[in-house]
């Protein structure tokens, strides 16, 4: 596959760092900027973009949540440390880890520190990046929340994550695409692929593509596309895709509601 290099910049070599673009600006998001979320970047010479005046993104009155990089907060419980920026081409999703507060660890009277839960938090670009609601993820229909054994940031860095802005899609390293309502955080249902850990994913919600990119594979790096029909936004947004995702459920039964 021919590639054309646009731009260098080792500088920009950061580790466990998360990359949007949206708008046609990269958005790039690394620990050492902390608390500020993220930087733009010159799409044509890797070059920060210096804001000024210089944004804010703290909560809005009576909000606790923002976009900033936040470590865990121990009266809330809630930690936006690394986190995948996701978009729908209009607003902005990021994961979040949910412990117990404070107040309901001293109610417990007992070791609740592996009490944890992933939250989709929605921010608007539009609004600089004013929080709109939060979706925790849920595994099954018994409501049980949707965890993984690591509980750090392994998971999350590994995982790949797409949406339309109606259903979450996030691809793991088993090779499983795991399939979320943004209206009520439920998985619908999962799906068995042949992405792994491997592959870089990518979705374009105009053409309602994935690309995925193999690093490892034996002829060298390997560039596919790929689509699931039903995952293309609906046109009535305001339903937040119920009928997109009674579809989806229907089409991709869940093989293990325990995953």
């Amino acid at each position: 596959m021919p590639v054309t290099v646009v731009a260098v910049n080792k500088d920009l070599d950061k580790p466990n760092a998360s990359l949007m673009l949206l708008g046609g600006k990269l958005y790039l998001r690394h620990s050492d900027i902390k608390p500020v979320p993220f930087v733009i970047i010159n799409k044509e010479t890797l070059e920060e973009v210096k804001q000024e005046p210089e944004l804010k993104y703290e909560p809005k009155e009576g909000e606790t949540r923002s976009i900033q990089y936040t470590e865990t907060n121990e009266e809330t419980g809630r930690t936006l440390g690394y986190t995948p920026l996701v978009t729908d081409g209009t607003l902005v999703y990021v994961i979040a880890r949910q412990g117990l507060s404070k107040e309901v660890k001293d109610k417990a009277g007992e070791d609740v520190s592996k009490d944890l839960k992933y939250v989709v938090e929605v921010y608007d670009p539009a609004k600089n990046f004013e929080f709109v609601r939060a979706v925790p993820l849920i595994k099954n229909q018994h409501f049980e929340p949707f965890v993984k054994e690591s509980k750090d940031e392994a998971w999350l860095r590994a995982a790949q994550w797409a949406t339309n802005g109606s259903v979450l899609a996030c691809f793991t390293s088993n090779g499983l695409v795991r399939f979320f309502s943004l209206e009520t955080g439920v998985k619908v249902c999962k799906k068995r692929t042949d992405y792994n850990d491997g592959h870089l994913i990518v979705y374009e919600s105009a053409t309602n593509q994935f690309s995925a990119l193999d690093s490892k594979s034996d002829d060298g790096a390997r560039y596919t596309t790929f689509d699931f029909p039903n995952f293309k936004r609906p046109a009535a947004a305001s339903t937040h895709g119920k009928n997109q995702v009674d579809e989806l459920e229907s089409k991709y039964l869940a093989e293990d509601p325990k995953s």
